[in-house]
């Protein structure tokens, strides 16, 4: 009788089962299958503790709720650095549990190791992806530049990307950058080596390896993180050999001449035009010395013998103020 229990509790096909063979046992486990629909992701996360029981195997969105749960789950404001990394990955798993829709038995350990992995490999993605950016290319898209990225990475590492579910939340987020500041700033990390396109090899400061049982440490307030990145202390390169600078410092300087000669060229035909105005305004005054010549003659040359007497009056008072302005 407790041969047919275990059969209907196990995991044997009826339609093709032979009845000479053997029963499972009375208490033996029968192995669970993936959970259906739950689509595995190509990373393993492993446990230093061996856990028959759950699924070994880390689908997209187990992988998405742990990367929502590290950037959900702050360090306490209280204790700071001193906060113990088990209590905080306590928290972690506790949020992963509480906001999951799948099945799911993974224990804080598991979840720590698949964090672990995560993060080294979009860390190094990161500097990949920094490195095509410093290279801008004429009509790139940002899927381009993703593109590109995701190429260089499987040419380095010799195999393919397959996080970019996790970098996608990951790479905007100001938890994830302090993070990467903070490996940065540390002198005994070892430079990533990544080949550049102009020359052989290229340093990038992204931390190759994440150590999760490092001790957490509180982000940098803005202020602070505003001033370091003032005095250029988190740039991965220097601004003065940017592309993007040197190519405003060129344009600027090009603006510069333009604007010099535009000055000049301006100061050019203002002077032309005040010329051409300088003339005009001699030839009016010609023109007009002309037309007061006639009728002055004119005047002058009228005969006052045959006027009376107020109108005579008049014209010998023109006559002679004509005399008097040509004396003078």
């Amino acid at each position: 009788m407790d041969s047919y229990v275990n059969l209907l509790g196990s995991n044997i096909d009826v339609e093709t089962w032979d009845p000479s063979q053997n029963f499972p046992q009375t208490g033996q486990q029968p192995q669970h299958s993936p959970m259906v629909g739950e689509q595995p992701s190509a990373e393993v996360g492993g446990s230093s503790r061996p856990n028959n029981k759950r699924s070994k195997n880390f689908s997209i969105a187990k992988d998405k709720l742990l990367a929502s749960a590290w950037l959900n789950t702050t360090l306490d404001a209280i204790t700071g650095a001193e906060q113990h990394r088990d209590s905080y990955w306590a928290r972690i798993h506790q949020y992963f549990y509480e906001n999951k829709d799948f099945l799911s038995d993974h224990n804080q350990n598991s979840l720590n190791n698949r964090w672990g992995t995560i993060q080294e490999q979009v860390n190094k993605f990161c500097g990949y992806y920094e490195q095509i950016l410093n290279r801008p290319q004429s009509g790139m898209t940002v899927q381009d530049y993703i593109t590109q990225a995701t190429t260089l990475y499987k040419s380095e590492e010799k195999k393919t990307f397959s996080l970019m579910h996790c970098w996608e939340i990951l790479h905007h987020h100001p938890k994830w950058n302090d993070r990467l500041s903070q490996k940065k700033q540390k002198p005994n990390v070892d430079p990533l080596v990544i080949p550049s396109a102009s020359t052989n090899s290229s340093e990038f400061h992204c931390s190759p390896e994440i150590n999760t049982s490092d001790p957490l440490v509180r982000p940098p307030g803005r202020k602070v993180e505003k001033a370091k990145r003032a005095r250029g202390n988190t740039s991965s390169c220097s601004s003065e050999s940017s592309p993007v600078v040197i190519a405003l410092t060129n344009m600027w300087s090009e603006k510069k001449e333009m604007s010099a000669q535009s000055r000049e060229e301006r100061n050019d035909r203002l002077g032309e035009v005040i010329s051409l105005e300088k003339e005009r305004l001699k030839v009016e005054k010609r023109k007009l010395d002309l037309e007061t010549h006639e009728k002055e003659e004119r005047i002058m040359n009228m005969d006052l013998s045959a006027m009376d007497g107020p109108r005579k009056a008049y014209y010998l008072r023109l006559q002679e103020e004509i005399i008097k302005a040509h004396m003078d």
